[in-house]
């Protein structure tokens, strides 16, 4: 499993915080379990997003790109 974080923005009085899966059943398991519920928003292997007191937490599975197929781990 691999993911991402982007920059932290603020939204009025919640900060705003993505993260990239590559696989979006495990990463909204992982959250799910100790938040306690389901993504406010889901679109299935897409977006989801978690809005938490303070948090909006915002997971995507990122596109393939010319970039990230040069990459090697």
């Amino acid at each position: 499993m691999s993911f991402n974080f982007s920059q932290p923005r603020s939204h009025g009085s919640a900060w705003e915080r993505a993260l990239a899966a590559e696989d979006m059943e495990k990463i909204l398991a992982f959250y799910a379990q100790p938040l306690g519920r389901q993504p406010d928003v889901n679109i299935e292997q897409v977006y989801a997003e978690f809005h938490l007191p303070g948090l909006r937490l915002g997971i995507f599975q990122p596109k393939d790109s010319p970039r990230q197929a040069q990459i090697q781990w």
